[in-house]
């Protein structure tokens, strides 16, 4: 009974060590014209299975045309389900005014209990061809990069794992006990 007890304690020390930490990022441009849409992408790195909510906060003068996954809007709040999968992007429309908005907010690992915020800061505004000729380097994307806390992450087995390690598991110790 003592090898039974001993046998499942170490199956469970082995499903703990399995779950890897997430990182989540923003990624958009960082000029966009008056009354155009533009995408906002967000990536979401680390092992499948993934379970990720993502709430953003944004500034009341952005529409928001669509997201290639389930969202729900709540005045400037898009939140946002992020399931098995690795990116999503969100299609907005900037407003007719320029200057420089932020588009801000949390995510939350659902599975292994990490999270982070994410922050973006877009310019609205018309670009001339001096412009574009000067800051080409700052055309392309913003990054705002959060890792979860290793240390306070509560990690959980990866499916993977469980299916492969429990059956032979099982197995061995059957045949200890004949």
């Amino acid at each position: 009974m003592k090898n039974i007890i001993v046998a499942i304690v170490i199956v469970c020390i082995l499903c703990t060590f399995t779950a890897s930490a997430l990182r989540v990022e923003i990624k958009t441009s960082s000029v966009v014209l008056p009354n155009k849409e533009f995408n906002i992408t967000i990536k979401v790195n680390g092992s499948l299975p993934t379970v990720v909510g993502v709430a953003l906060n944004v500034p009341k003068e952005f529409t928001l045309v669509n997201c290639t996954t389930p969202y729900k809007v709540s005045e400037n709040s898009v939140s946002l389900a992020i399931i098995n999968d690795t990116s999503v992007e969100c299609t907005f429309k900037a407003p007719s005014s320029e200057g420089t908005f932020t588009i801000g907010g949390r995510w939350i690992d659902m599975l292994n209990g990490g999270e982070g915020k994410l922050e973006a800061s877009i310019s609205v505004g018309e670009v001339t061809t001096t412009q574009i000729t000067t800051t080409t380097a700052t055309l392309t994307t913003t990054i705002a990069v959060t890792k979860s806390p290793t240390a306070t992450t509560k990690q959980t087995p990866g499916f993977e794992f469980v299916t492969a390690v429990l059956p032979l598991s099982l197995i061995a110790l059957r045949r200890w006990f004949r």
